[in-house]
């Protein structure tokens, strides 16, 4: 019932062709085609690992995804002017505090209270997963862009000597989950989504999601029961989110069958709000042309140049990702650097699959033509928002031409 109200809203998302929802069954036709997809690229770790591009090591995937997806995972090792470090330098096992702080000293990051106060929550957890505590509660890290939710997740990942963890993209983790039951619907006299989630339970007691949203509607009809089963078999939650846990999925379709999960994640996970006001670091010390802006002929011209800079001496051509089946046109790409329009991505159906596509081939990206966003273009918004994310976590360079400045 709820696929029959919400079809136009779930192919405005993106997810191409029809979807049948039941208790246990997600995923027909070319939905599961989109699903299908996640196979398309892999690497040297699976879904819950670092990708093999990063310096951060690898954790033994869990077996259901492990042949889902390669890479997709961002390292936070972070350069700084007093020299790099690398995030798999620090032991397992370390003393989440104590490194935060030496890192500190070291001039590797900046004085901060809430990532303070963060880093010290998290300690609390790790102590009380090593000292296999029972009843210890997850965290939800709530904060701005650039604020450091994720490095102060991956750093207590680093540290954390359990031997069952994981640490994934949101995205991904839900593209996964939809291709295992689009592989198991067939089964007769089981749940598929427990399954699944117990499959996750034996081979994750800890598991940090990065970037929890939730924007689809499939993903918001199986999230309580998936999480609740994952509770039940003692898996701990630590997430990262832009979002209050209140205000997720808001004014999403059915939203009420959601609201549980809202309640399970409260209920099972403290929650850690950075105040509004923190920085945004990806921002300090740069003076970047990155987002060109208004669209006219000075800042097109730019635009182009600035292209024509990046693919000197290669020669430019379109091209076409194919994943599992589909084709996703590439209008102009040379090397790692790919040229596409705001129709390209957002008007025209498409979800994080593709973008998780894109963002495996090519490690800049240009993209023209972004019109002023607002309430009127909400399937192109929650599009753009989702590529923005993959993107931002796969480490993609954009370089922009918009209408209007990003606080407009």
């Amino acid at each position: 019932a709820a696929l029959d109200q919400g079809r136009a809203l779930v192919d405005d998302a993106g997810r191409i062709g029809q979807q049948t929802l039941g208790i246990t069954n997600i995923a027909l036709g070319e939905v599961g085609e989109a699903r299908e997809s996640a196979t398309a690229w892999s690497g040297q770790c699976g879904l819950f690992g670092f990708s093999a591009s990063t310096s951060a090591p690898c954790t033994p995937p869990p077996r259901l995804f492990r042949r889902e997806f390669g890479s997709g995972l961002s390292s936070a090792s972070t350069p700084s002017e007093h020299g790099e470090w690398r995030m798999n330098s620090i032991p397992m096992g370390s003393n989440l505090v104590q490194v935060y702080r030496s890192l500190k000293d070291k001039g590797h990051v900046r004085e901060d209270f809430a990532q303070n106060e963060a880093i010290e929550r998290l300690e609390l957890l790790q102590s009380a997963l090593e000292e296999e505590i029972e009843g210890a509660k997850g965290l939800y890290i709530q904060g701005g862009v650039g604020c450091g939710k994720t490095f102060c997740m991956d750093l207590f990942f680093q540290c954390l000597n359990v031997e069952k963890k994981s640490r994934v993209h949101f995205h991904s983790f839900m593209l996964g989950i939809h291709r295992r039951l689009f592989e198991l619907q067939k089964l007769r006299g089981q749940d598929p989504l427990i399954t699944v989630a117990r499959e996750i339970a034996d081979d994750s007691s800890v598991i940090c999601f990065d970037e929890f949203q939730v924007t689809d509607v499939a993903d918001a009809m199986i999230l309580k029961r998936l999480l609740e089963t994952l509770i039940d078999n003692d898996v701990v939650f630590v997430m990262t989110s832009n979002r209050m846990p209140d205000e997720l999925y808001l004014n999403g379709l059915n939203r009420v069958q959601f609201l549980p999960a809202i309640e399970l994640i409260k209920s099972h996970c403290d929650i850690f709000p950075f105040p509004v006001e923190s920085p945004d670091y990806r921002l300090m010390g740069q003076v970047s042309k990155t987002w060109m802006t208004p669209i006219d002929p000075t800042t097109n011209r730019l635009f182009d140049e600035t292209y024509q800079k990046l693919t000197r001496s290669k020669k430019i051509r379109a091209g076409v990702l194919d994943v599992q089946g589909r084709r996703v046109e590439v209008p102009s790409a040379a090397g790692g650097v790919a040229r596409f329009s705001f129709d390209d991505l957002c008007q025209q159906a498409k979800g994080a699959a593709d973008y998780i596509a894109i963002a495996n081939s090519y490690h800049t990206i240009f993209l023209e033509g972004i019109p002023e966003l607002n309430e009127n273009k909400l399937p192109f918004v929650r599009r753009f928002i989702t590529l923005v994310d993959v993107f931002y976590e796969n480490h993609v360079k954009v370089i922009a031409l918009a209408e209007c400045s990003v606080d407009q």
